[in-house]
């Protein structure tokens, strides 16, 4: 079975443009109320509280630092790609993920990922 999913902008870059977005959206202006978030989240915001490991926290760091992404939107992020890898290995044997690779311009690499747990 083969699975195809067009991306017009990768990750990093839509979670920008939608900031960018927010930002002139609402330029000079307070936040919304709790249960008044903008249109932009589909309803009001949730706050969660979550406990990290030491490794988990190093790596959340290093995420915002290489996207410039707060941790809100790398873990919002976090979770919708988790997501989708969850359905994409249900759809084989629910541990193996196949991925395509480009080594260059003419050839491309699968890369299996296997998930342990």
């Amino acid at each position: 079975m083969s699975v195809t999913q067009t991306v017009s902008e990768g990750p990093q870059e839509a979670m920008r443009n939608r900031q960018l977005d927010r930002d002139s959206d609402h330029a000079g202006q307070p936040p919304a109320p709790p249960g008044q978030a903008g249109s932009h989240t589909g309803g009001s915001l949730t706050r969660v509280t979550a406990n990290f490991t030491p490794r988990a926290m190093a790596a959340l760091d290093r995420l915002c630092e290489k996207t410039g992404d707060s941790r809100t939107d790398v873990l919002n992020m976090a979770v919708m790609v988790y997501e989708t890898i969850l359905d994409l290995t249900r759809e084989d044997d629910g541990k193996t993920l196949r991925v395509l690779v480009p080594r260059n311009d003419k050839e491309t690499e699968v890369r299996v990922l296997q998930f342990v747990g």
